[in-house]
Parts: C-alpha cells; structure tokens; sequence
C-alpha cells in the first residue's frame, strides 16, 4: 500500500554561484518511505569521487563528472525499470533491472570492477551502507 507518493527528502547546497539541489520521490521503498542510496553510491563511483568528501569540496571539474555521472545512472536505472532488490515492481509489475548494472552498491568486499581492489562498505545509515573504492575514488 502507497500511503504517501510525495517528495520524502530534499536539499541544496550554495557555493557562491554554483549549487546543487535534490528532492527524492517516496515511491520506492514502501516500508522506510526512504529511496535507496544506491544512486548516490554509482554516481559517485563512476564520478572518482570519495563519498566521504563535502560537497563544497569538488572543484568544477569533479561536480561536472558527479552530474555526469548522476544523469547517466538516472538515465540508466529508468531504462533498466529500477532497482529491485527484494519486491520492488514498477508499475507494470516487473523487477526492475538495474540491479546487474550496479558496480559499487551492495558490493561491500567483492572487486572494484575499475582497478580490482576491494570495495569498502561503510557509512550504515538506516540499514543501508555507502560502498566506495578507496583506490578509485578520491
């Protein structure tokens, strides 16, 4: 049962006259109301960036490649149908499958798929995890 389909979290951050600004739908995970962070973990992944590091942090380069990198994963998993990880249906009723395209999300201690060092899981933050590689991502 949906009992609430609007934005469950957003945010901005300024930097003189840069920023970032998000806002997640609750349509995902039914039982928490939160959408997984496994976008954030690919973006980031795929970007070099460490997801330890403050936003404020990256210079132009490196916020190009994290909304690069955040719009082809968000392209990605919307052709993919999702993530599904355990029941998530999208509206047709199929799996979504962008869960085989994931390179470091719920990967915690298996090979980063770059360099073949092992990724780092850490960060648990409502049972879910920030999965890193500590040699790629900087």
């Amino acid at each position: 049962q949906i009992a609430h389909r609007g934005p469950d979290d957003e945010g901005y951050y300024l930097d003189g006259p840069a920023g970032l600004a998000m806002r997640r739908l609750a349509i995902i995970d039914l039982n928490t109301g939160h959408q997984p962070i496994s976008y954030a973990n690919e973006s980031l992944w795929r970007a070099g960036i460490d997801p330890s590091r403050e936003a404020r942090s990256l210079d132009l380069a490196e916020s190009a490649r994290v909304h690069a990198s955040l719009t082809a994963v968000l392209r990605a998993s919307i052709e993919a149908r999702g993530t599904s990880f355990r029941d998530y249906r999208d509206a047709s009723g199929q799996r979504g499958g962008f869960v085989s395209q994931l390179a470091a999300y719920g990967r915690g201690g298996q090979p980063c798929l770059a360099c073949g060092r092992r990724l780092i899981e850490t960060h648990a933050i409502d049972g879910r995890s920030t999965v890193f590689c500590a040699t790629c991502q900087r």
